[in-house]
């Protein structure tokens, strides 16, 4: 059996990652289909608990783009700077994840993945380190890198997919009516023209501008602006449901039927006709982890977030014995 030796953290070292007793292989040195989607680990939380596990709606999250893109390869990227120590090869919900074959699980060490992009130099110079905003901007500059390099679909670990996203097409950004912004939880960016375009502004952008006190200035503040640029508007409303540069402006109830500030509605059952009139259209739920955390909701709730699991991540859900 593979293991690891070293038991301290090693700047910009390569990682070593054992799951399965293998070692999660480098997801540079492989072929990635431009029909991928992507999830992303980047709170390094690993680094402090010494092993490699997932929660249980993160592989809810994972689970229900397998379900409902079979055609599709879904990679869950761990991306870090150092190597990992003690893992858990047999964490359960990896194991229930690798039951599906679409399903990579790979690891990307940030430095060699920033290499020769427009912004390597935020790394190396250790400008987003020393952000009060670090994982959120290491979050939202990786989705960005991931979809420079490869084309695909972005989604958040906190997103939950009720349908194929087949019938959108491969390029999307979506419109946040109530915060006039653009949502950066589920993006479809391919290798189009117009798509490269953007994400090429963005990127130029971040390196010329970054600001480590801004906690958006790698998200949705950038996005916003470049996609503006690219439609010829300062009101997005306007363009809604149409294409600039081939990018579809998609409307916020397709991928976030609930706004975040509702976020409660999914765990109260008193909500679930609301909730279910809402998602009526949309793709996707977003949960909102940065406030449903620390919520958890007994496996027999008539809330609407138990429908949900039971229906789209339904090998994870039946794994549980008491709260999702």
């Amino acid at each position: 059996m593979l293991k690891v030796i070293k038991k301290h953290f090693i700047p910009l070292t390569l990682i070593v990652l054992v799951v399965n007793a293998e070692i999660l292989q480098d997801i540079q040195s492989l072929d990635v289909p431009e029909s991928s989607i992507f999830f992303l680990e980047t709170t390094f939380r690993h680094f402090e608990k010494g092993r490699f596990e997932l929660k249980q709606r993160e592989a809810c999250s994972i689970e229900s783009a397998a379900l409902h893109h079979p055609e599709r390869t879904i990679f869950v990227i761990y991306a870090a700077p150092g190597i990992v120590p003690n893992l858990a090869p047999n964490d359960k919900f990896l194991n229930i994840l690798y039951t599906y074959p679409n399903i990579k699980v790979v690891q990307a060490h940030i430095g060699r993945y920033l290499k020769n992009t427009p912004v390597d130099s935020l790394y190396w110079n250790r400008r987003i380190d020393l952000s009060p905003y670090k994982v959120n901007h290491y979050s939202d500059l990786l989705r960005t890198i991931t979809l420079w390099k490869y084309g695909g679909i972005y989604m958040d670990t906190d997103i939950i997919v009720l349908k194929s996203l087949n019938e959108i097409g491969d390029d999307f950004v979506t419109y946040a009516e109530k915060g006039d912004g653009i949502e950066i939880g589920v993006i479809g960016l391919s290798t189009s023209l117009g798509s490269i375009e953007l994400l090429d502004l963005i990127l130029k952008d971040i390196n010329k501008r970054y600001n480590p006190n801004n906690w958006t200035a790698l998200g949705s503040t950038v996005y916003f602006r470049w996609i503006k640029h690219l439609c010829k508007t300062q009101n997005l409303e306007n363009v809604v449901h149409k294409s600039c540069a081939d990018i579809k402006i998609l409307p916020s109830r397709y991928f976030h039927p609930i706004y975040w500030k509702s976020w409660r509605n999914y765990f109260n059952r008193r909500y679930a006709n609301e909730v279910l009139r809402a998602s009526r259209e949309s793709f996707t739920l977003h949960i909102w982890n940065s406030q449903s955390n620390k919520m958890w909701i007994k496996l027999d709730s008539a809330a609407p977030i138990i429908n949900f699991a039971k229906k789209n991540c339904p090998k994870v859900f039946k794994s549980l014995t008491n709260y999702f």
